[in-house]
């Protein structure tokens, strides 16, 4: 994801979900690092100038109008711009930036309101960490899945030969109640996310955690929400009956 200076906002607000958040021009703060200004000097490129900016910004529903920050990393990068006057493409430099860091913090996936407070927690750490740190961001999801399986009354230690032992997070999810049979293979995909984003060697991208966040989202819908809830257990019903049943004459 980049933005141009003039591009920054339009992201959803953290609070309501309805309105955007719209930057304030007068509520910025721009840097640039020592030694990338020396680099300038030195070489001449644009490129070579590590620039932050800091800006506010504020949700545009006129009944939420929550604050928020953003703070984004760029540098200079050629672009090709039409000019009227000229009747032809000009080239120029513009300032992309990436986003670091929200506050409040982005909900990248809706969290349905059944979702206790412990869990909801656990992912807003994971959407805190998304777009400066994605390996930590995806190890955090994976704790939200623990958090989960808690809260599902599953296991987190068996006694063994009078030993208290910890479930491994594969066995936990294999011990998940019957009727939630139908998530056992999404909640797998997160594991297995979650371990490569605890692993130092591994390369770990926004997406790959917004791959994770696509299959945690559906998690959550089928056990908190009330209408994906209801429709599973009528499509159970149906399937069991293998249809709908003669109904007998009032």
């Amino acid at each position: 994801m980049q933005f141009a200076k003039k591009a920054i906002g339009g992201w959803p607000c953290p609070r309501c979900q309805k309105g955007t958040l719209v930057a304030g021009a007068e509520n910025e703060v721009r840097i640039t690092t020592v030694e990338s200004e020396n680099l300038y000097e030195q070489v001449g490129d644009p490129e070579m100038l590590d620039m932050s900016i800091a800006v506010s910004l504020e949700c545009s529903d006129s009944k939420c109008k929550e604050k928020a920050i953003c703070l984004a990393n760029g540098s200079p990068e050629d672009v090709n711009y039409w000019d009227e006057e000229v009747g032809d493409y000009m080239a120029d430099f513009e300032v992309l930036y990436r986003p670091i860091y929200f506050y409040p913090c982005l909900r990248i996936f809706k969290i349905p309101e059944k979702v206790p407070e412990l869990l909801q927690e656990s992912i807003l750490v994971s959407f805190q960490l998304f777009f400066c740190d994605p390996k930590s961001a995806l190890g955090h999801l994976r704790i939200a899945l623990e958090e989960m399986l808690n809260l599902l009354g599953v296991k987190k230690y068996i006694v063994k030969k009078n030993r208290r032992v910890r479930v491994s997070l594969h066995d936990r999810i294999d011990m998940l109640n019957a009727k939630y049979q139908q998530v056992k293979e999404l909640c797998f995909a997160i594991k297995w996310h979650g371990n490569a984003g605890s692993h130092s060697d591994s390369q770990i991208t926004r997406n790959d955690v917004l791959d994770a966040y696509e299959i945690f989202e559906v998690i959550l819908e089928i056990i908190y929400d009330e209408k994906t809830r209801r429709a599973n257990q009528l499509a159970k019903k149906i399937n069991k009956q293998k249809g709908i049943r003669k109904k007998k004459p009032e």
